[in-house]
């Protein structure tokens, strides 16, 4: 799970990924449960899975201001962290262009588990463009299972 982490003048900015539980879910969200045997055997709750835990591409800010020669300055008491919802698409496995890393960069190649809006396995890659907040481009085919980046 690599993303691109930059710092924009007054703030560490950084867009990856995010689950919560579901407002409807009875269950606390834990992405990792849909690897859970009684899950995975079951096309039911594969495809439901989605409905227990909401995942959203989000943009996170950690402010960290800089002085005029580019050095940290001291943080003194807490800070307040922000986020912003980027897309609403069940992404993982983020992946950015390495020559932009800790620059700014718009673009974030994704993996899209539910492709058609329902069946968990739905695979497919997605190209977001951050900087316009869309997808820019999807690429997808029957049974084809883009694996974690290595």
């Amino acid at each position: 799970h690599f993303t691109n982490l930059y710092h924009n003048g007054s703030a560490l900015v950084f867009d990856m990924p995010t689950w919560q539980t579901a407002a409807a879910s009875p269950v606390p969200c834990n992405p990792y449960a849909t690897f859970e045997f009684e899950r995975v055997e079951s096309k039911l709750q594969r495809d439901a899975f989605n409905l227990r835990c909401v995942s959203h591409l989000v943009r996170h800010s950690i402010p960290l201001p800089l002085d005029g020669a580019g050095r940290l300055l001291p943080i003194y008491g807490a800070t307040d962290a922000s986020f912003e919802i980027l897309d609403d698409g069940w992404y993982e496995y983020p992946v950015f262009n390495q020559a932009y890393r800790g620059k700014r960069s718009c673009f974030l190649y994704l993996t899209t588990w539910y492709f058609d809006g329902h069946t968990n396995g739905a695979m497919a890659i997605t190209k977001y463009d951050s900087c316009r907040r869309t997808r820019a481009a999807t690429f997808a085919r029957p049974s084809l299972y883009p694996s974690e980046p290595h």
